[in-house]
């Protein structure tokens, strides 16, 4: 059997890695920990790493993974990338496909996967975990996929997760706790949910291939897992599982912890208008929106970004519900400018 040409594998682990040297073998024995009855592949991306990340990849595989067994290919090597095909010496039923890419792809905004992408895309079910973050249920893959393929309606499921300060070896409560209080066995969650309380951490997630689109993603500027999450989350359900399945490292080597408090109150605004103005007609993340605005403007948090997102909501409100929505918009946010400046 051609491993690379029959794709029978049901879920792809994508697992995105820059500079995660001290971490990356923790999240790859949260892959091969995986009791499954099903074959799934592990697909770890490593973007031009330059502390050390590539050799710990390659020590761990030479340790663990036999990549001369029967049928499986030989590693290849382009002007953009090392690839690596290896199945593990112990679990059977976990195959790793390794690129070590020659260059930093998310400098440039250049995809990662478009050389493996008709391996990939047979594959049902996708689970997201990065490089710095960590499995630690080895049912995890087992439980989700058995989910999503009793429910059709759901596009997506989660679980709840650990949060570990790397900096000061503290752990905290994940953003769900008050939701398991009402709901210890697990609860079903819409699209105003998740944008009310953050529930689809990363590291969580298992989604079917179908219900991911990247040209939804195509018209956003500033994109990211937020984003998937709210396109999926419009074609089904999402559903959070009460079992502990990972943990979530904060560390500073991360896209948006370098950033200084007023970067990421920056970014946030770029986030939140651009997503409003592709999605006008939507009066659940308008009011979500709306909400969050008006909390700024409480604080007197006014700069030319959160404009932006001013002129967004009452866009979406002029859309949605006409002159008379887009007044009430103005009224409220307004009330709110106001009030803050009264309290200060």
């Amino acid at each position: 059997m051609d491993i690379m040409k029959d794709n029978h594998f049901k879920v792809r682990i994508q697992c995105m890695t820059y500079n995660h040297a001290p971490y990356i073998e923790d999240a790859m024995n949260g892959f091969c920990m995986q009791q499954t009855g099903f074959p799934f592949l592990a697909v770890v991306v490593d973007d031009a790493s330059t502390d050390g990340e590539p050799e710990v990849i390659k020590h761990y595989l030479a340790e663990h993974f036999d990549n001369e067994a029967l049928d499986l290919p030989t590693p290849d090597e382009t002007d953009e990338y090392v690839r690596v095909f290896a199945r593990h010496k112990e679990n059977k039923n976990c195959y790793f496909l390794v690129m070590f890419l020659k260059y930093n792809h998310y400098s440039i905004k250049k995809a990662k996967l478009t050389s493996v992408a008709d391996l990939l895309r047979p594959i049902p079910y996708i689970a997201l975990c990065e490089g710095d973050d960590y499995w630690i249920d080895p049912q995890k893959l087992q439980r989700q996929v058995e989910f999503l393929e009793g429910h059709d309606e759901y596009s997506l499921c989660c679980h709840r997760y650990k949060i570990y300060n790397q900096n000061n070896g503290t752990w905290d409560a994940d953003y769900v706790k008050e939701l398991f209080d009402e709901h210890p066995d697990g609860f079903s969650f819409s699209n105003k949910e998740n944008l009310n309380t953050w529930i689809t951490k990363t590291l969580s997630l298992v989604f079917r291939r179908d219900c991911y689109d990247s040209k939804d993603l195509k018209k956003y500027k500033y994109t990211c897992d937020e984003h998937s999450c709210y396109h999926m989350l419009k074609k089904g359900m999402g559903y959070c599982f009460p079992f502990f399945g990972g943990v979530y490292r904060r560390t500073d080597s991360g896209v948006f912890s370098p950033l200084s408090e007023k970067q990421k109150f920056v970014r946030w605004c770029q986030i939140r208008s651009e997503m409003l103005n592709n999605n006008l007609d939507d009066k659940e993340l308008r009011d979500k929106m709306l909400y969050e605005t008006r909390w700024c403007l409480y604080e007197h948090d006014v700069s030319q970004e959160l404009l932006c997102v001013i002129t967004a909501c009452i866009r979406s409100y002029y859309h949605t519900d006409g002159l008379k929505g887009a007044l009430a918009c103005q009224k409220k946010l307004l009330k709110s400018y106001v009030n803050g400046f009264c309290r200060k």
